[in-house]
């Protein structure tokens, strides 16, 4: 598989903290990879990194056949970043909010619309087209900003713990939607919930206190678990 993303001794911080510490990662063309680890370990941290909405203090990130999306406009365009808490405009329907950031992706004019409506049915949401986004329910919403995130018909998808607060039946839908991406691009989640990656990724990275401490193929989690373990302890929620 062709690499999409590479990720070399990546330094990140806030004021006079580091969260990140020299963090090393590939992406590869159709893969789901599963990025796990506790609360303040620098999930987030390394997903706006890579989507280039944080500079950093060293290493690199680099796009494939483009630069970094920190300062190149084509490597941030091949790129479909959904945030922890994405933000919907209550009053703007689902049609209008994803064609408003096919818009800022660039798509033009004349085939936003087509895009729009394509992206909310790939996520399962295209009858909710019309819906004032408002009016959506969590699962709703996460579907439609998760349509905005892939409007652009992006190489690499980077998504901020997008099962959250999902119910069983959600996230039953959410895993063969993520299934079903990887068909077109590389799929890069966070998540607190080490079973569910196991169940729907191709690899699993565990991250820790801005260090990677584990990085390996899901179907030998239990191999994971245990580094992790051994990693984090208690700290893990």
């Amino acid at each position: 598989m062709n690499t999409v993303m590479e990720v070399r001794d990546l330094v990140v911080g806030y004021g006079a903290r580091a969260v990140l510490h020299g963090v090393s990662l590939d992406l590869r063309q159709g893969e789901i990879l599963g990025l796990l680890g506790p609360n303040g370990a620098g999930k987030s941290t390394l997903l706006r990194r890579m989507a280039g909405v944080l500079p950093s203090r060293g290493g690199s990130v680099s796009v494939a056949g483009s630069g970094d999306p920190a300062d190149d406009r084509v490597a941030r365009g091949r790129i479909g970043y959904l945030p922890e808490a994405p933000a919907l405009y209550p009053d703007e329907t689902a049609l209008r909010y994803v064609s408003y950031l096919a818009d800022l992706a660039g798509v033009p004019r004349r085939r936003r619309g087509p895009a729009a409506l394509d992206a909310l049915e790939r996520t399962g949401a295209g009858r909710l087209a019309d819906r004032l986004c408002g009016r959506l329910s969590k699962g709703q919403r996460q579907r439609v900003a998760m349509a905005g995130a892939i409007v652009h018909d992006p190489d690499l998808i980077l998504l901020d713990e997008p099962g959250e607060g999902l119910d069983p039946r959600q996230t039953v839908a959410l895993r063969a939607l993520l299934r079903s991406l990887a068909a077109r691009s590389a799929v890069l989640f966070s998540t607190h919930l080490l079973a569910e990656a196991q169940l729907t990724c191709d690899r699993i990275v565990i991250l820790d206190q801005g260090s990677v401490v584990a990085d390996g193929p899901a179907g030998g989690a239990s191999d994971l678990e245990a580094v992790f373990l051994s990693a984090v302890g208690e700290g893990w929620s």
